[in-house]
């Protein structure tokens, strides 16, 4: 639980940024999971290599992914919608 914690920017993060509650409360729910969550969306709407070299695994921007997506509806460009958050308010840049 420990290594998947540090792969986390908000939960568990000693000093870290708390505004940003709830990509904070989905790593926590994929922290529990084991790391763990199933891909083939995120796969399927072209994101495999989406910042790929960012450190995040690709099972928790899949988590994001799918929650983003729930949470705001289905538009013809989820993808890039997906992209300005994750880049913006979850990376913070």
């Amino acid at each position: 639980m420990e290594e998947l914690i540090k792969l986390c920017r908000y939960y568990g993060v000693e000093g870290g940024d708390q505004k940003n509650t709830v990509a904070c409360f989905y790593e926590e729910k994929w922290v529990n999971n084991g790391g763990s969550f199933p891909t083939d969306e995120y796969i399927e709407f072209g994101l495999e290599e989406f910042n790929i070299d960012d450190g995040v695994p690709i099972s928790l921007k899949a988590m994001l992914f799918n929650r983003y997506k729930i949470s705001n509806g289905y538009y013809n460009n989820m993808t890039e919608m997906f992209k300005d958050w994750y880049i913006k308010f979850y990376l913070g840049k």
